[in-house]
C-alpha cells in the first residue's frame, strides 16, 4: 500500500474516532441547553394528590408542560409535605417555594380583603362566596402584590361545621364540650376562637397533628371542620353528630412569587395564567362535589346530621359578634362592610 493511501486511511479513522467521541459531548451539551431553558415552579398544597383538587392541580401541571413543550413545569408538593399553610407563607418569603395554595385564614392580616371574604357567617352559600370574591378581586390582588405575590386564582376549602359526640343545635349546646378551636398562628385573629368566645365556650388550642390523639383520649369531644377534613383525617369516626347548617365557607388562593413569575417569558406567563384559570374552575367544582360526598359518607357511617334551622337567629348573632371582634385585627370596618354588602346582594 502506498504511503499516501495509508495516510489517507489513518486520517479517515482518526476523524471517525474523534467524531464518535464527540457525539456524547454534543448530546450532553444539548441536554444542558434544554435544562438551562426549562423552568420549574415548586408549588405546595395541603390537598392530597388523590383528592379532587389534587387531580385538578396535576392536570394543570400537565397542561402547562404540554403547552410550553416542557419549557415550564410545575413541581407539586401534596398532602402538607411542605408543612402547613403558615409554613408555605414562610417558605415563599425565603425562596424555598415559588408558589402555594394559601387559605384566607392562614394569610390572616397579610391579606385583609381575602380574610374579610371568609369572615364568619357572611357567605352562607357558594353563590355568595363567588360573588364576594369577584367583587373583592382588585383589593385582594393588590394586597398580594404588596407582598410580592401574583394571584393565580381562587378555590374553596369547603363548609365549616361543628362535629361532636352529642347534638349541637344552638350555640349554647357547645358549652361544656371539650371543643377544639382550630389551628391558628394567633388566637387574636382565629375566627373559630372568636366564634367560641361569642358562644361562651373555651376552645382547646391543639395543633392539627394532635387532634386525632386527643379525640381518641377524649381530651377533645367536639371540633369545627369541613366534612372533607373530618373524613380525610378519620375524625368523623370519633363524632356522632354534626351540624347540618354550616357556619363559614373557606377560601384558598393560589399564588406565585413575583420573582418567579416575572422571570418567565411572556408566552409562558400567558400559558400559566390561562391554564391556571381552567384549573381553578375544576378545583372549585371538585371541592363542592367532594364536600357533598363527604357529608353523605358521614351519614352513611352512622353520624346524625343535626338540623340547626330552629336556632338560625342564635347562630347569626354569634357569628356576627365573632366577625365584629375581628375588626381592627384581621380586617377593617370598611372591608367587612364591603363584603357584607356584596353578600347581601345575592339571594
Amino acid at each position: 500500500m502506498s504511503e499516501p493511501t495509508r495516510r489517507s486511511r489513518m486520517n479517515r479513522r482518526t476523524f471517525l474516532t474523534a467524531a464518535a467521541l464527540a457525539v456524547p459531548a454534543i448530546a450532553t451539551g444539548a441536554r444542558s441547553v434544554r435544562a438551562q431553558t426549562s423552568t420549574e415552579l415548586r408549588i405546595a398544597t395541603t390537598w392530597p394528590a388523590a383528592s379532587g383538587p389534587g387531580r385538578a392541580l396535576t392536570a394543570w401541571g400537565a397542561s402547562v408542560a404540554r403547552r410550553t413543550s416542557n419549557a415550564l413545569t410545575l413541581r407539586l408538593y401534596f398532602a402538607s409535605s411542605m408543612g402547613t399553610d403558615l409554613d408555605f407563607v414562610r417558605k415563599l418569603e425565603r425562596g424555598q417555594l415559588e408558589g402555594a395554595l394559601l387559605s384566607s385564614w392562614a394569610m390572616g392580616e397579610r391579606n385583609a380583603p381575602l380574610f374579610a371574604v371568609d369572615a364568619p357567617g357572611v357567605c352562607t352559600t357558594y353563590a355568595k362566596l363567588d360573588a364576594v370574591r369577584t367583587g373583592m378581586m382588585s383589593a385582594i390582588h393588590d394586597a398580594f402584590s404588596a407582598r410580592e405575590l401574583k394571584l393565580m386564582g381562587f378555590s374553596d376549602l369547603g363548609a365549616q361545621r361543628v362535629f361532636a359526640r352529642r347534638a349541637i343545635v344552638a350555640p349554647p349546646d357547645m358549652v361544656g364540650t371539650r371543643m377544639w378551636a382550630g389551628a391558628f398562628a394567633s388566637s387574636a385573629v382565629n375566627p373559630w376562637q372568636r366564634i367560641l368566645t361569642a358562644a361562651g365556650v373555651a376552645g382547646n388550642g391543639a395543633t392539627v397533628a394532635e387532634v386525632t390523639t386527643q379525640l381518641q383520649s377524649s381530651l377533645l369531644d367536639a371540633y369545627p371542620a369541613t366534612a372533607l377534613e373530618a373524613v380525610a383525617n378519620g375524625w368523623n369516626t370519633r363524632s356522632t353528630h354534626f351540624t347540618g347548617g354550616f357556619h363559614c365557607l373557606g377560601s384558598t388562593a393560589t399564588v406565585v412569587t413575583h420573582r418567579a413569575f416575572n422571570a418567565l417569558p411572556a408566552t409562558s406567563q400567558v400559558v400559566l395564567l390561562e391554564t391556571g384559570a381552567q384549573a381553578h374552575v375544576a378545583m372549585r367544582a371538585a371541592v363542592r362535589r367532594d364536600g357533598d360526598a363527604a357529608v353523605a359518607a358521614c351519614v352513611r357511617l352512622g353520624a346524625t346530621r343535626v338540623d340547626t334551622t330552629p336556632a338560625q337567629a342564635a347562630w347569626a348573632a354569634v357569628l356576627q359578634a365573632a366577625r365584629a371582634s375581628l375588626v381592627g385585627r384581621a380586617y377593617s370596618t370598611e372591608e367587612l362592610a364591603r363584603v357584607e354588602q356584596l353578600a347581601a346582594s345575592v339571594p
